[in-house]
Formats: C-alpha cells, sequence, structure tokens
C-alpha cells in the first residue's frame, strides 16, 4: 500500500489589519519531529501503513481482479488526537467496512499541530492504494 498525507493550513488573525498564517503538519506520540515535516510525514505514513497492514484481513482482496485498487480515505481527527469518523472510499463496499473499522482502532493519537505545538480539529485526508495479482 502507498499512503499519501498533505499539510493543512490554519489561519488565525491577530488583529483587525495583521494576518498570520501558521504551517501546520500531523504528528504522533512516535513522530513529532516539530523541526522536520517531511521526515515527520513519512514517519506518520509508516506508521500508519504498519497498522493497517498488520490488522487488515487480506483474504477480502482473494476475490477481487487483478489491478491497482485506491481507496480515498477521510479520518476527522479531533484536537485531542482522538479519531472520531472514518470514511473509506473505493468500489468495494467490504474493503471500505474493514478499512473503516480498523483505523477506528488505531491506538495512536494523530494530532494536527502548528509550529507552536497547538493541535487542531481537522481532517485528514490521503489516499491508500494496493496492488491484486
Amino acid at each position: 500500500m502507498i499512503f499519501g498525507i498533505s499539510y493543512g493550513q490554519k489561519e488565525t488573525e491577530l488583529n483587525n489589519e495583521q494576518l498570520v498564517v501558521k504551517a501546520t503538519h500531523w504528528i504522533t506520540d512516535k513522530c513529532s519531529d516539530l523541526n522536520n515535516r517531511y521526515e515527520n510525514d513519512l514517519c506518520v505514513k509508516k506508521e500508519i501503513f504498519e497498522f493497517v497492514n498488520k490488522k487488515l484481513n487480506w483474504t477480502l482482496t482473494d476475490s477481487f481482479p487483478k489491478g491497482i485498487y485506491e481507496i480515498r480515505m477521510n479520518l476527522v481527527v479531533e484536537q485531542n488526537g482522538e479519531i472520531s469518523k472514518v470514511v473509506a472510499k473505493s468500489e468495494y463496499d467490504v474493503l471500505n467496512k474493514e478499512l473503516e473499522k480498523i483505523l477506528m482502532l488505531y491506538p495512536n493519537q494523530v494530532k494536527l499541530i502548528d509550529q507552536n505545538g497547538k493541535a487542531y480539529k481537522n481532517n485528514l485526508i490521503f489516499p491508500m492504494k494496493f496492488i491484486v495479482e
């Protein structure tokens, strides 16, 4: 499977005339290098991939035709890092439901934070791809 996670942006207003754009990125307990967002992004992707890879019932894909499959994942992540909702979208409902169930069990907190360490509620959206041979 291949994962892609995008960075978000959060805007806040200091006063009526000045607007500050804060850079934000995703972290977990194991992936929290606030100074290197690229390495941190790779770490978060790897952590999620390993969890899904261990938990996914791979026999679900036995009846799938050979090919490359993409599932669009949308996780609602609360300010405290808990995943409150997961929506998976692909042409296979059984796979969508399995991925939604697995990611709701994800044990690590995933947070969107700004450069000051402040967390925000947001959506974590990424594609998952896998190959059936």
